[in-house]
């Protein structure tokens, strides 16, 4: 299985809402607690977003450049896909990591009956370019797990997160 399967296989899961589900103001929201659907059983912009190196994206994908920063700060989920699967082929995360930061975020709404409520193509658009501090995103899933007391279950995708942290900051 390539990376590229791989991605599109965890993306495909998302947008089906078979990540893991918390709610957080009204979404549900992918991975954020460490989690691959695997694991689980069954992730403003008022300008067009720039990808990892710096040029306009909102006619293509984004590819990593070793000769300019990647910030990991500011970055929308198209952007992310793009940087993960850099980051896997250079061998700083595994596919498992790669498909935790391709899932961190929302990926439905709750219904007003508590029910899976999968986004409109349109917010899902909107969500999908709007800038995430995926530094950020990795902490909270850190502390999230920590806080849960689940550091030392490997099943909780902890290890994950912390070597995901790791590769971020790397830069």
């Amino acid at each position: 299985m390539t990376v590229s399967s791989v991605s599109n296989l965890y993306a495909g899961l998302g947008q089906m809402g078979l990540g893991q589900m918390g709610l957080s103001k009204g979404m549900v929201r992918g991975t954020p607690l460490g989690q691959t659907p695997a694991q689980n059983g069954a992730a403003p912009a008022s300008a067009a977003p720039k990808d990892v190196i710096g040029q306009d994206t909102s006619a293509g994908g984004a590819k990593a450049d070793d000769s300019k920063a990647v910030d990991y700060h500011h970055m929308t989920r198209k952007q992310m896909i793009a940087a993960s699967k850099e980051l896997a082929k250079a061998g700083k995360i595994d596919l498992t990591e790669m498909g935790m930061l391709q899932m961190a975020g929302p990926i439905g709404k709750v219904g007003p009956n508590g029910e899976f409520v999968p986004f409109t193509a349109a917010e899902r658009a909107q969500i999908d370019n709007r800038p995430v501090d995926y530094v950020d995103t990795a902490q909270q899933a850190i502390r999230g797990l920590e806080s849960q007391g689940r550091s030392s279950d490997p099943t909780s995708g902890y290890q994950g997160w912390k070597h995901i942290l790791l590769a971020l900051q790397e830069v």
